[in-house]
This record gives structure tokens, sequence and C-alpha cells, in this order.
């Protein structure tokens, strides 16, 4: 009971590895507050009384430290480091207050125990001060109630603080099924859209690319009836995606003059952008861009070639939710 619990020092190792690792790994993005505060609790719990009383539940708050670790080198962008580090704090919090439990019963039995020592003592050698020791035991006695008293406020807080921490898992439980069942809806709307458009994927970009032919008649820029339903199910995936920023590019091929084709592509890429807006995305995420003939995928020299360039894409820009 008076040293640390030999299972408790790899874990401590291999935590103190792994934040040298997240150092090295996050330089670009830096822990958040809640891994930082896990961290620096669980760092003053391994030197009190948790490390010698309550290893178990220290052991249980390391590996949680570690999977925040973890989540972190994985995604330091994602909420599952915060959440985890959160969890983490907790539990380490909650082993130090069971720690302190323990060692306050403990100094209230060897302080019971002193204490009746004493009294024999004195009992035995000192007859007549029998009222003087009863008093004293009554003090002492007052004392340990009192210390009774804040123990069981300790124990009501400690209650509180489970019942948080329950309720704050069973809220990450149901994140992590909304978060299943968004991802299961955006393969689905992928899957629909890629029996129609391209699909690929550049670093932190994802290109739809939507033949024009498909969704205007020759040299205008309403949207075919056909169109509206594909762009349908366009929207339903980029709603599926509520963090990622929408860039619309309207492209032409080379026939006809570079002004008109500048003011067609520009027309065809705002009404697919109206369209989007029209299907609730906000238009705070959308932007409509010409770009004209600048940009040819294939050789303008053939009606083929041409056809490919006469396109609209779709970029979507910043983290896949």
């Amino acid at each position: 009971m008076k040293t640390l619990i030999p299972s408790l020092v790899p874990s401590t190792l291999l935590s103190v590895a792994m934040f040298g690792a997240s150092m090295i790994g996050c330089a670009a993005t830096p822990p958040s507050q809640e891994l930082v505060a896990a961290r620096e609790i669980m760092s003053q719990a391994r030197e009190g009384e948790a490390a010698r009383r309550t290893p178990d539940d220290l052991r249980k708050a390391q590996r949680t430290l570690e999977q925040a670790e973890s989540a972190h080198r994985d995604d330091p962008r994602s909420n599952a480091e915060r959440d985890l580090a959160y969890i983490a704090d907790r539990q380490t919090r909650l082993a130090m207050v069971r720690a302190d439990r323990l060692a306050a019963a403990e100094q209230v039995e060897q302080a019971e125990t002193a204490y009746t020592d004493a009294l024999e003592e004195q009992n035995s050698r000192r007859a007549s001060s029998l009222e003087e020791t009863r008093g004293a035991l009554g003090q002492v006695r007052s004392e340990l109630a009192e210390r009774g008293s804040e123990l069981d406020e300790r124990t009501r807080q400690l209650q509180a603080r489970e019942q948080e921490l329950m309720a704050r898992e069973q809220e990450l439980s149901t994140e992590r099924e909304a978060r299943a069942a968004a991802e299961a809806r955006l393969a689905a709307a992928y899957a629909q859209l890629e029996e129609y458009a391209q699909i690929r994927q550049e670093a932190e970009e994802t290109i739809i690319t939507l033949s024009g032919e498909v969704l205007f008649q020759t040299d205008r820029a309403e949207l075919l009836p056909i169109a509206r339903e594909r762009l349908t199910q366009v929207a339903t995936a980029l709603n599926n995606q509520p963090e990622r920023t929408i860039v619309i590019e309207g492209h032409t091929d080379s026939q006809g003059s570079n002004s008109h084709n500048d003011r067609l592509s520009q027309q065809r890429a705002d009404s697919v952008r109206t369209f989007f807006i029209s299907q609730g995305i906000p238009a705070a995420r959308v932007t409509a861009v010409g770009r004209g003939e600048a940009e040819p995928i294939a050789d303008n020299g053939s009606p083929e070639g041409r056809a490919n360039n006469r396109r609209v894409e779709i970029h979507l820009s910043g983290a896949q939710s």
C-alpha cells in the first residue's frame, strides 16, 4: 500500500511516449484545452494518493487519455479528441476523489485509535483525571462527527459527478449513432451520383463533374427538367456535408468568342447555385464562378473533346463530415 502499483508504470511511460509523439505529429494543430487539462490532472494524480489507493480507476482514466491522444494524432480537428479528453479528465478526478476518501477514512481510523490508546494510558495512570479524559474524548468524537459530515458531502459530490459522466457517455453514444447515419446517407447519395456524374478526390477537395449537355440546352443557361432531378440528388449529398464550402464552376468549349463563353459559363454556374439554394443549402456556402473556355480537360479539335469541355464542376472543400 505504500508503493506505486507496478502495473501503472508502463501506462505512465506509454502516456509520456504518446504525449511526445502527439507534440511532434500535431505541430500544426495544438491539442485542445480539454486534452491539455486532462494531461495536467493525470500528472497530478500520478504524484498523489490516487496512484497508491485507486490504481485501477487511474488506469481506466489513463486508457481513455491514451485514446484522446490517439484521436488528436489521427484527426486533431475532430470532436473525438475533446470528448475523450473530457471523459479522461472526469475519470481522473473521480479516482482522486475516491483516493481522498480512502485517505480521510484512514486518517479518521488512525486518529480514533491514537485517541483510544491515549485514553487507556491516561486511565491506567491517572484515574483521578477521569472527567478531564471524558471531556477530551467528547471533543474527539465531535471532531470525528464533523469529519464524517465532510465525507458525506464529498460522497454526494462524487455521485453527482458520476451521473454527469454517465449522461455525457450517453450523449457521445447518440452522437456516434447520428454520425453513422449521416455517413450512410452520404454514401447512398454518392452512389446515385456516380451513375451520371464523375466524382474524384484531390487533396482536401472533392470534385463532382456534370456534363453541360445534360443540364442545359445549347447556348442556354436555364436548367433542363432532367437537370433539376439530378441536381436534387447532388443537393442531398451536399446537405449531408454542412461543414464543406461549395464552389460551382461553369466551363465551355472553344467555340464562340471569349466574352460570350465567359458570360455563358457564369450564367450556367449561377443557375446551379440558385437551384442549390432553393434546395435548402445556405447561400453563404455556395459560390458560382464562370471559367469560360480557359480550363479545357480535352482537345477542342474533336466533337467528343468539346463535349467533355462543356461541363459544370462542383468543388467541395474543407473536411468531410
